[in-house]
């Protein structure tokens, strides 16, 4: 039987020892496919030059082994929870805040940028978005930029083309930059880049005083893009806003109610709400 102070021992040394046990056995949350077809989980990377490194025991300690990232397929990185609370953040029209919360997503995952799988360039493109919707044009300009030098995605590459083109726009060249939304309307697939550039097309036409091309621009989102949640409030409300300057009150009053029922919480709604105030207290003469 074992004695009471050698047990006593043994429990005293497992408990110090145990966080470094479950630490060498934590469940690995990232998984590098090599071209060679071989798996390697890891709970921790770094990327150094060329190289992605990889901590391993070695004996009694720990060290490091690099992998090419020319040998690298990709790298299953788990999806940040910060980028789906990001795009809650964008609905609700904090633009501030999906910035603030984006910022150590972008940064733990730029030295991968060059590598599949990374979670970049969805981060990017999300924090892309709060900052044209803010006005903050040379920061979007910049990580415009870095999209274009990072990916070769088509997809994202028009993207990026249509938010620089609704940054610039913004500043009062509206008919110019109506060509490079109908250019991304034929030629791309990507169901984001199509209600960007729909939206953008529509706030074109409206700052036009072209109403029904604002409209039916605008109705493009509700009816043909509905997944786009992050793009709708902006939708409506321009479609709301257009049909009041077609004198068509009753349908924009429409639209603004459906705007605060469904997206309560968002910038637009407020902007709503004071819309229907001022359609309900200045009614049009008949």
């Amino acid at each position: 039987m074992m004695k009471p102070p050698l047990l006593f021992a043994l429990l005293l040394a497992l408990v110090f020892l145990s966080p470094v046990a479950f630490a060498q056995q934590a469940e690995p949350a990232i998984t590098i496919i090599l071209k060679d077809g071989k798996a390697v989980p890891t709970a921790t990377i770094k990327r150094s030059g060329s190289n992605v490194m990889v901590p391993v025991q070695i004996g009694t300690s720990m060290g490091e082994i690099g992998y090419p990232v020319a040998n690298i397929v990709r790298i299953d990185f788990p999806e940040p929870p910060e980028i789906k609370e990001a795009r809650d953040l964008l609905t609700k029209g904090k633009t501030a805040d999906v910035v603030n919360k984006l910022k150590p997503v972008l940064h733990a995952q730029q030295p991968y940028q060059d590598v599949s799988g990374n979670w970049w360039q969805e981060a990017a493109q999300v924090n892309l978005i709060a900052l044209v919707t803010d006005g903050r044009d040379a920061e979007a300009d910049e990580l415009i930029a870095q999209l274009e030098k990072s990916s070769a995605d088509p997809d994202i590459l028009m993207l990026a083309k249509v938010l620089r083109a609704a940054s610039a726009a913004r500043k009062g060249e509206h008919e110019r930059y109506l060509s490079v939304f109908d250019a991304a309307i034929r030629q791309s697939k990507n169901r984001e880049t199509l209600a960007n550039a729909w939206l953008n097309k529509g706030h074109c036409h409206f700052a036009l005083g072209q109403w029904e091309p604002a409209i039916m621009a605008y109705l493009r989102l509700p009816v043909f893009y509905a997944d786009q949640k992050l793009l709708l409030p902006a939708a409506q409300l321009g479609s709301g806003r257009a049909m009041a300057g077609l004198g068509d009150s009753a349908s924009a009053s429409e639209k603004y109610k459906e705007l605060i029922e469904a997206f309560p919480r968002s910038a637009e709604a407020s902007f709503a709400k004071s819309e229907l105030e001022k359609l309900t207290n200045n009614p049009p003469n008949p």
